[in-house]
């Protein structure tokens, strides 16, 4: 899963470098939540993080969709904080796919761990297409087919695309929680 920032240019350009350093920071503490669902933080690049988890343990009880939506909800929780401090509420989008990835050890004069390959490609573009769906998750087909999701999650065809990179079509889905309503 790519989780990003939403409008994080225009946060940074109002709130300057110093404060909006703090505000990221303070969001990723927040994601400490999706541990709970067997999410592993894999990077932080800049204003996003890219979650994984091994393909079981995403699907078994929702985590990877549940990891998003709690998530979602700490922020929310917090939103006094978050508005008397920065002036903002966060809310963050995300793209998500499972499938087969290359986990490499990278580098010459600087080391690291890399994953590479077509699901973390395909993960990827799909959160760029949050914005322009109006959308805040996207999953593709085949990641879906996978889940076995409850009646209190909402999924919508948003149409078969060619993700940039790519050479074939996929399905692609948002995935909304749906609201509780009381009655009396």
């Amino acid at each position: 899963m790519f989780i990003d920032l939403k409008g994080s240019t225009q946060l940074a350009e109002r709130l300057g470098h110093i404060a909006y350093s703090n505000l990221i920071q303070d969001c990723f503490k927040d994601l400490v939540v999706v541990h709970s669902y067997k999410a592993e933080v894999y990077q932080y690049v800049g204003d996003e993080a890219v979650l994984t988890w091994d393909l079981q343990k995403a699907i078994d009880d929702n985590n990877a969709i549940k990891a998003f939506f709690v998530f979602q909800k700490r922020l929310e929780e917090r939103a006094v904080y978050y508005e008397e401090k920065y002036g903002t509420v966060p809310d963050f989008k995300a793209g998500m796919h499972g499938g087969i990835i290359t986990m490499t050890e990278i580098g010459a004069i600087r080391r690291d761990i890399a994953y590479h390959g077509d699901t973390i490609n395909t993960a990827a573009r799909l959160q760029g297409e949050c914005n322009r769906l109006n959308v805040k998750l996207l999953m593709s087909e085949a990641l879906l087919t996978e889940m076995d999701l409850p009646s209190n999650y909402k999924t919508t065809l948003k149409g078969e695309m060619q993700l940039r990179g790519k050479n074939g079509m996929i399905k692609v889905f948002s995935i909304e929680e749906k609201s509780v309503q009381n009655f009396n």
